[in-house]
C-alpha cells in the first residue's frame, strides 16, 4: 500500500504533518495514536496492534487511513505550545478540514482515546464510531499485574515529565508553559482527563474499548467507560490472544458495521452544511498519491504538462492536485493522465 505524506499550516502558526493510505472513495479512519505528549505515527510500530499497518492492507476494508503527528510530540508537527486538550482536538479538526472529509471514523491508542472524547464532545455528528485502546485515565487499581497505591496520578505525572524535560533541553518552550499545560491536562479532572462520566453517559457514538493493563492504561478506565457509555463493547486479555489476529477481525468488522461516508459535498465545510449531493470519485480517477501530468487545459496552457500528485477531490467532480511547495490546482479528471504509479 503506498503513502502520501502532506503538510498544512494553521492560521495559529502550526504545521500539521499527517500521512494517508487508501483511495479517496474509501470510509475514512482517522488515527490518534499512543505516546503521551510524544504522540506520533511512528509510535504505532511499537503498539501489540498497529491500526496503520493493519487498516491498510486492501483486505481490511478497504479504508483510507489517515495517521497525524500530534503538535510538538516525537514526530514532524510543530507549532506554538498547547494551552490545553482543546489545542490539540483544534489540530485534529483542522486536518479532517484541510482534506475536506465531512464524517469518518476514529481509532486511538494510549492518549489516543482522551483525544477521541474530545473530539466527540465537539462535533458528534461527524464521528460514527470509534476504537478505545488501553485508554488512559484516573483510576484505582483492580486486577493488573502493577499494584499502586490510590489514583494513578504518578502516571501523568511521568510521561508528562519525561516529554517536558526534552522540550525544555531543546528550548521549545519556557517552564511556566510547561507548568500551565499540565494543570490545564490534568488538575483538577478525573476520570478519562478531556470528558466527565456524565458527559461519555450521554454519547451515543457506537465504541469498541481494548482495556490496558498497567497504571499508564487502568483496567478499570476501560470498564467505566464501557459501563456509562450506551453503545459500548469491552475487550479484555486481548493482548493474550493468539498472534492478535482475533483483536484485527473485532477493529475491522466492528468499522465496517459503521462505514462513514469519505467525501465532502461539492465546496462544503462540514461545519456550513449544504443541500448538495456528495460527490464521489469515479472508479476511473486517478486515487490519492497518485502521480499524474497535466494536459489540455486551454485557459492556463502554462501548467500542460506539469506533474503533480492527487490529493483529495473537491467541488463539482474536480481534484485537488499539489503541485509542489504550496501550489495546489483544482481540475477534472479528463485534464489529468495518470503516469502510471503513485508515491
Amino acid at each position: 500500500m503506498s503513502t502520501f505524506s502532506g503538510a498544512f499550516t494553521r492560521s495559529c502558526g502550526a504545521t500539521i504533518h499527517y500521512s494517508i493510505r487508501g483511495r479517496v472513495r474509501d470510509p475514512a479512519v482517522l488515527l490518534l495514536a499512543p505516546g503521551g505528549m510524544r504522540s506520533c505515527i511512528a509510535a504505532w510500530e511499537a503498539q501489540p496492534y498497529d491500526p496503520w499497518r493493519s487498516l491498510s492492507r486492501p483486505n481490511a476494508g478497504p479504508f483510507r487511513v489517515i495517521a497525524m503527528d500530534q503538535r510538538n510530540g516525537a514526530g514532524r508537527s510543530v507549532g506554538p505550545m498547547a494551552t490545553g486538550w482543546d489545542t490539540y482536538r483544534d489540530d485534529q479538526l483542522a486536518l479532517l478540514d484541510h482534506l475536506e472529509i465531512e464524517q469518518c471514523m476514529l481509532v486511538g491508542s494510549c492518549i489516543g482515546p482522551s483525544f477521541i472524547f474530545n473530539l466527540i464532545k465537539a462535533q458528534p455528528s461527524r464521528f460514527r464510531a470509534a476504537v478505545l485502546l488501553q485508554p488512559i485515565g484516573l483510576a484505582y487499581h483492580t486486577t493488573e499485574a502493577e499494584e499502586w497505591p490510590g489514583l494513578n496520578h504518578f502516571a501523568s505525572q511521568h510521561w508528562f515529565g519525561s516529554w517536558a524535560q526534552a522540550i525544555l533541553a531543546n528550548q521549545l518552550a519556557e517552564r511556566w508553559e510547561l507548568s500551565d499545560l499540565y494543570k490545564a491536562l490534568f488538575a483538577g479532572r478525573t476520570f478519562v482527563f478531556t470528558a466527565t462520566r456524565t458527559e461519555v453517559a450521554n454519547m451515543s457514538t457506537p465504541l469498541i474499548v481494548f482495556a490496558g493493563v498497567d497504571s499508564n492504561h487502568p483496567t478499570q478506565t476501560a470498564r467505566d467507560i464501557v459501563n456509562l457509555a450506551p453503545h459500548a463493547i469491552l475487550v479484555e486479555g486481548w493482548r493474550m490472544m493468539p498472534g492478535l489476529a482475533e483483536v484485527e477481525t473485532r477493529v475491522h468488522d466492528f468499522l465496517k458495521a459503521h462505514v462513514a461516508p469519505t467525501v465532502s459535498s461539492p465546496g462544503q465545510n462540514p461545519k456550513h452544511s449544504t443541500s448538495e449531493p456528495n460527490q464521489i470519485v469515479d472508479s476511473a480517477t486517478p486515487e490519492e498519491g497518485s502521480k499524474v501530468r497535466i494536459v489540455g487545459l486551454q485557459q492556463r496552457r502554462d501548467l500542460n504538462g506539469r506533474l503533480g500528485v492527487v490529493v483529495g477531490p473537491f467541488s463539482g467532480g474536480r481534484l485537488r492536485v499539489h503541485l509542489g511547495n504550496a501550489e495546489y490546482v483544482r481540475l477534472t479528471p479528463e485534464h489529468l493522465v495518470d503516469e502510471g504509479w503513485e508515491l
